[in-house]
Order: structure tokens, then C-alpha cells, then sequence
């Protein structure tokens, strides 16, 4: 590439392919429950329940009140929250955002490396 000329996009069929690597993986992750810390975090975290309640995810711990480590994840709870309100707790809405957030992040590295001229 030089300057001034855009960067390379990739081929359909390349695109697609990536996509499909990333996804492939984690195609058997739809319908199971949620574990672990998503119990606690999604599940069971009654800030996610309302979208009016939303600014608080801008100020509250990732944990919740009672947690002594205190973490700061807005775009996390802000997902979360509309998940929630599209699909309420089936955890197929859940899993759907983030293989289509692993197969963007995917795209965007295959972009970069051609812009790169890999």
C-alpha cells in the first residue's frame, strides 16, 4: 500500500472464512446456562432488569455493592443490560453478542494485517 491509496479490504470469500474460524469454535456454547461469574454478574444483578437504570452503569461497580474489589466495566454492564431487555435472561441473546463481537474483532484484525501488507 502507499500512501494516500486505501487500505486493502479483504475478499469476500477471505471474510468469510474468518469469520467462520471464529465462530465455528463456539457454535456448541448456545443453550447452556450461565456459570461461574455470569451468575453473579448477569443472572442474578438486578441493576441489568431496567434500561432507565442504565447511567448507573457509568458509576457502579462491575461486582455489585457488596464486592471488595471494585471494577469499572460500562460497556460491559451497557451490553448486558440490553441483552437483558431484548431477550431477558436466555442466554442464547448473551452468547449470539459475543461471537458476533469475536467475529467483528476477527474482521478487524484481518483488515489491519492487510493494511499492513500481510
Amino acid at each position: 500500500m502507499t500512501r494516500g491509496q486505501p487500505a486493502a479490504l479483504p475478499t469476500p470469500a477471505l471474510a468469510a472464512l474468518v469469520v467462520l474460524a471464529a465462530l465455528l469454535p463456539y457454535l456448541n456454547s448456545f443453550g447452556h446456562a450461565f456459570v461461574r461469574d455470569d451468575e453473579v454478574i448477569i443472572r442474578d444483578n438486578a441493576g441489568l432488569r431496567s434500561l432507565s437504570a442504565l447511567r448507573d452503569a457509568l458509576t457502579r461497580n462491575y461486582w455489585g455493592a457488596a464486592a471488595a474489589d471494585a471494577q469499572w466495566r460500562p460497556l460491559a454492564l451497557l451490553s448486558w443490560a440490553a441483552n437483558y431487555a431484548a431477550g431477558g435472561l436466555s442466554t442464547a441473546g448473551y452468547t449470539a453478542v459475543d461471537l458476533a463481537i469475536h467475529a467483528g474483532a476477527s474482521l478487524a484484525l484481518l483488515s489491519l494485517a492487510l493494511a499492513l501488507g500481510a
